[in-house]
């Protein structure tokens, strides 16, 4: 995600200049401070597509290091994080950056983070700065992006911490080479070669130019600021430079970035030229040199493709280009001159220059203006120190403005100043210069300062923070506090670091809860012109800061809040309970949006909502947990990265603490908008700049749970609180927290139980077995049972002392008949009051006294009338919406396992058995399959199968079943059952698809067995479906039968099992024959026409592309005869 942010930083900002200067010096530019960016995208480097030997030998600073490394010191660190790097892959690594730490200079370590890792086929890398930056101590060219590695160097200062500066990545999958001392063999790629090459673009090979709907641009992304590496870009022969002349966004622009005649134009390597073809490639354009230009050259290494075979260990004139971009510099340290009350002057300017490769000392010039137009250069003169210059500004002997620029020459006459140049799209390029005035000071210094809202009754000292600035300086500044308005005197702030100063207030042993300390802070200027210099205060001179003091509560075991009432179980910043527009009831809001952390201590922002009431951890896993509903609009961090990482920006973090909130510790990793598609799209579904200005709203809300044991011991006494971490970049609407439960059992008891679908006639007794479990423990456990329509009666269950195991036998079944149903359900209640039932929707089970019929040969039906022909539970003949008629239904959504091994089988019986005759033993549905899907590679039968549906047979009376064929899922069903069950809809209509199975073809079943058939949904524990639908169901009826084709045709195996089906005519044809194959619905699905034959014709259809089910071949001869016959293909 694209990142902007201002560093106010004292020592950063390059020039202080005022709104007026006075008289002469008027409507100047406001002071620019550095700032920084995340970059959007990388470069790219392409693989040739033919092997081209060309060796270009490392440089000679090199090699004078590599065979002598006490003669030359390399000028360089480069600091390398591998990730997944091979060792090999790791030397060749860093050999490359050994050549390019004996070119480049820098006081500051350069940081490169190197994924090894799968890329697109023909990509062989890529690299990007990690960070950008303007406007920094030393920049030549002001408003303009430097890579952070060069903005360092050119400061000398580390801007980034550890972060990386440089991130790449290289294609795992390619044929590297990775010996620096043999050339690569044909088709492979030198890794050195492509290493350097990549960091060429972190140290500044790195564009802004793009081509987006026929226009080009070049804006910054979005902060219309362009690149250092894109300021010298010029057109050849006009030489019209981009930025000074181009216009942006245009299909002018477009026509030059695409015509093949760029340059990078600079002295002395002027007219290099880049890489602009024809066809613009995003990322490869503009970045590189000219491929026709330098291939095969010993400048070829920054060209857009490396062929495999090429070698080229120098960069050649890319390290000229890199040193124009500040790679060689000559720094002009100086600090600023301060305003000053002195108009009698001269005002002595002071400079020590820093050269990597030697300077001009003549050439050191001050340069001062008292119009802002007209300059008065000075030489400056050595002060006797080695490298200082020093020069004057003569008094005009009145209060006014000055401004003034440093210039000084290499020794190649390169003129480098101080301030920079000003760069402006579509303008010259303007010197900027420094301002200070001369004259009374009537201007107050200024205090930034953010006060905390509260303080522990525990802690003993309180920190107060402060930023103080003034143009003259300070002379002094200081807090005023109270504890309970009682005055306790004054305190200085003490000067840490630049302008920020720090109080730490004794508390001793600590406030008392509901005490309030209040406190104001003073400065004072150093100026004469005002008796005692000028004074501000923060509130004011009138107001107080005020800080509340809170303190923990007993601890409990639990905590429960929906925040629909008023509540001070909180405390913190930038959070409330509040009821936003838009929002139902109330909840814990942080401020929408939250603000940056830009300005704050480190550019770092936490707000923090801690609760008071500590909650001891339960030793219990079900119940030591946190739960509650959230919305996180807060900004993203970069794909793939997770918390801990550089690139993870913001984020918020459930914290907890077992000594009173004086350390904490994570109670899971911190997480940002990614972690549920729905708040990342809200996110990014509107922004202003760099923020996102989505506002968040109640079907956003998603529960998380959180578990205290990861973290904690049992017994432990922990305090929570939320955090939410800004950074310095983008920021969003923010958090929301509602209905929090913290070790809060509102999970009823969970019952198992393997329930029954039928018992026999005869059958006397059975029982009914069950475990009930819960984590508060059980209070009460009942079975309710009737039969037929009396109402039941109420078994109360002796509660199980030492486990969770229930038996209830049911006797005298044998008093019923055929037809009479037994209902029960089972109840149980845990000690906070949750209440459950078996089965889950607290309907009765049904268990019906059955005699299963005589066996039939035939069944049929369509459903779509009452029928008593099927037995079972979860299942039903239903027509749920999106239906146009009745089918067999199992429940939608079906449960996951409630058996004993917390898994089910859901089975619906045909209570008429089937004697399989000795030909047409086929069953054939339309149905409709939305269960859990397998994995690739597992198989039927496998545990790790999950979820599927089943047909079955019993051979004797139900006892035990066979299936028919193995059980399946949605894997290899119609894509519209898998798209409905990756997002949890409804199966409907038109997701019918036919199956025809042969009841003989498993071998467990034979001609004349008599079996019964059911239909089972096995359900594991985890993730459940939609379910199962069974319509038009025919066994061993006319619909499946086969006709009788006359003598002279033959159509075989039907029904089709080995995927291929054999069409003979065994008469000769005395015109072509055309021979289809169309689904039920008249859908031409294969075609073939064959030629006239004297003799018998022969084809094959192949049918393994297509799913089991009916079809129809038709045979067609010239006369316009046509045959059509049904086939069968089987699973």
């Amino acid at each position: 995600m694209k990142t902007l942010y201002r560093l106010a930083l004292a020592g950063i900002a390059l020039f202080s200049i005022v709104d007026s200067y006075g008289q002469t010096l008027q409507n100047q530019r406001p002071a620019l401070r550095m700032e920084s960016m995340k970059p959007e995208n990388g470069t790219v480097c392409f693989a040739a597509d033919k092997d081209h030997p060309h060796i270009v030998p490392p440089p000679a600073e090199f090699l004078q290091w590599k065979n002598n490394p006490g003669a030359r010191t390399k000028t360089a660190n480069i600091e390398v994080t591998y990730i997944g790097f091979s060792e090999e892959a790791k030397n060749a690594f860093q050999y490359a950056v050994d050549i390019w730490g004996s070119l480049i200079t820098s006081s500051v370590p350069i940081r490169i983070q190197a994924t090894w890792t799968v890329l697109s086929a023909t990509t062989l890398g890529g690299a990007n700065p990690a960070t950008l930056y303007r406007n920094f101590s030393g920049a030549q060219k002001l408003d303009v992006w430097y890579p952070v590695a060069l903005a360092e160097k050119i400061a000398g200062a580390n801007f980034n911490g550890s972060d990386p500066d440089i991130y790449a990545q290289f294609n795992s999958n390619f044929d590297w080479h990775y010996d620096p001392s043999t050339a690569p063999d044909p088709g492979k790629h030198d890794l050195i070669t492509v290493v350097l090459h990549e960091i060429g673009h972190g140290l500044g090979f790195y564009d802004d130019f793009r081509i987006e709907n026929n226009q080009g641009r070049f804006n910054g992304w979005g902060t219309g600021l362009p690149f250092i590496y894109d300021v010298p870009i010029e057109t050849g022969g006009a030489t019209l430079n981009l930025i000074e002349t181009g216009s942006s966004p245009s299909t002018e622009l477009a026509g030059l970035l695409t015509g093949n005649n760029l340059f990078y134009n600079f002295l002395p390597e002027a007219n290099t030229q880049l890489y602009a073809p024809t066809q613009f490639s995003g990322g490869s354009s503009i970045a590189h040199l000219n491929e026709s230009t330098y291939n095969g050259t010993d400048n070829a290494l920054m060209t857009p493709q490396i062929a495999s075979q090429e070698k080229i260990h120098n960069p050649g004139v890319a390290l000229n280009m890199l040193k124009h971009m500040g790679w060689e510099i000559v720094r002009i340290v100086h600090q600023p001159l301060s305003d000053t009350e002195d108009i009698a002057g001269p005002y002595t300017v002071v400079v020590s220059i820093d050269a990597d490769n030697g300077y001009n000392n003549t050439s050191v010039q001050l340069n001062y203006t008292l119009d802002g137009t007209t300059f008065t250069s000075v030489a400056m003169t050595p002060t006797g120190n080695p490298n200082e210059f020093s020069g004057e500004i003569p008094s005009s002997g009145i209060a006014r403005n000055y401004g003034y620029y440093i210039a000084v020459k290499n020794n190649a006459d390169r003129e480098y100043v101080s301030p920079g140049k000003l760069v402006s799209i579509g303008e010259e390029q303007e010197q900027y210069f420094y301002i200070f005035s001369v004259g009374p000071d009537t201007e107050p210094p200024v205090i930034t300062h953010t006060p905390k809202a509260f303080i522990l009754d525990s802690e003993t000292n309180f920190d107060i923070e402060a930023r103080i600035t003034d143009n003259i300086g300070i002379a002094a500044a200081s807090v005023e506090y109270l504890i309970n308005n009682v005055p306790q005197g004054n305190i200085p702030l003490v000067l840490q670091s630049n302008a920020d100063y720090l109080a730490t207030i004794n508390l001793g042993a600590g406030l008392a809860i509901d005490d309030v300390l209040s406190y104001r802070i003073t400065a004072i200027d150093q100026a004469t012109a005002t008796p005692g210099g000028n004074k501000t205060f923060s509130p004011s001179d009138k107001d107080y800061h005020l800080v509340n003091v809170v303190g923990l509560e007993p601890t409990q075991d639990s905590y429960a809040n929906n925040f629909n009432s008023p509540s001070n179980d909180f405390f913190g910043d930038g959070f409330s309970i509040t009821q936003p527009t838009g929002f139902s009831d109330p909840a814990i809001h942080t401020v929408h949006p939250y603000p940056q952390g830009n300005g704050q201590p480190n550019n770092q922002l936490n707000l923090v909502y801690q609760l008071k009431i500590p909650v001891r951890v339960n030793a219990n896993a079900d119940l030591a947990t946190i739960v509650f509903d959230e919305i996180v609009l807060v900004e993203p961090g970069e794909p793939g990265t997770v918390f801990g990482d550089d690139q993870f920006w913001d984020y918020v973090i459930v914290e907890g603490s077992k000594d009173g909130g004086i350390t904490w510790v994570p109670v899971a990793d911190g997480y940002d908008s990614r972690v549920h598609s729905v708040w990342l799209t809200r996110y990014n579904s509107s922004t202003s700049g760099n923020n996102s200005t989505a506002t968040g709203d109640p079907s956003l809300f998603r529960t998380r749970t959180l578990s205290l044991l990861n973290k904690f011991n049992p017994d432990d006494e922990v305090v929570i609180r939320f955090r939410l971490f800004s950074d310095p970049f983008a920021v969003g609407w923010g958090w929301a927290i509602d209905n929090l439960r913290i070790q809060v059992d509102d999970t009823p008891p969970q019952i198992l139980h393997d329930h029954l679908d039928y018992v026999t006639t005869g059958t006397e007794t059975f029982n009914l077995n069950f475990t009930v479990n819960d984590a508060s423990g059980i209070t009460a456990v009942r079975v309710e049972i009737g039969v037929n329509d009396d109402d039941p009666v109420t078994e109360e269950m002796p509660l199980n002392p030492i486990g969770d195991e229930y038996e209830l036998p049911i006797i005298g079944v044998n008093t019923l008949t055929a037809g009479d149903v037994i209902h029960y359900r089972i109840i149980a209640e845990d000690a906070t009051g949750n209440e459950s039932f078996f089965p889950p929707s607290g309907n009765f089970l049904k268990i019906p006294v059955v005699n299963f019929g005589t066996p039939v040969h035939t069944y049929s039906n369509t459903f779509n009338t009452p029928t008593t022909d099927f037995i079972g539970n979860f299942f039903s003949i239903a027509q749920p919406a999106g239906f146009d008629n009745g089918a067999i239904h199992s429940e939608h959504f079906y449960p996951n396992g409630i058996g004993l091994d917390k898994t089910s089988s859901f089975q619906f019986i045909l209570t008429k058995p089937i004697t399989i005759g000795s030909s047409n033993t086929l069953i054939r549905f339309d149905e409709v399959v939305i269960v859990e899907g397998h994995n690739t590679g597992v198989v039927f039968g496998n545990p790790n199968f999950k979820d599927y549906v089943i047909v079955e047979g019993s051979k004797n009376g139900g006892e035990t079943w066979s299936r028919f064929l193995d059980g399946y899922d949605i894997v290899g069903g119609l894509s519209s059952w898998l798209v409905a069950f990756n997002s949890g809809a409804n199966g409907n209509a038109s997701m019918f698809r036919t199956r025809v199975i042969d009841m003989t073809a498993s071998g467990n079943f034979q001609s004349g067995d008599n079996v019964l058939i059911r239909f089972r949904l096995f359900a594991n524990e985890t993730i459940n479906g939609w379910g199962w639908a069974i319509d038009n169901l025919f066994i061993q009826d006319p619909v499946t039968s086969i006709e009788q084709l006359n003598s002279s045709i033959n159509i075989y195996p039907n029904p089709v099992a080995n995927q291929l089906l054999q069409i003979e005519i065994d008469e000769p044809t005395f015109s072509a024959i055309q021979i289809g194959l169309l689904n039920l619905q008249g859908q031409s699905l294969q075609s073939v026409t064959l030629p006239p034959s004297s003799d018998s014709t022969k084809h094959q259809l192949d049918l393994s592309g297509l799913p089991s089910g009916m079809y129809i071949v038709t045979i067609q001869g010239g006369s316009g005869g046509r045959i059509l016959r049904k086939i069968i293909k089987t699973q």
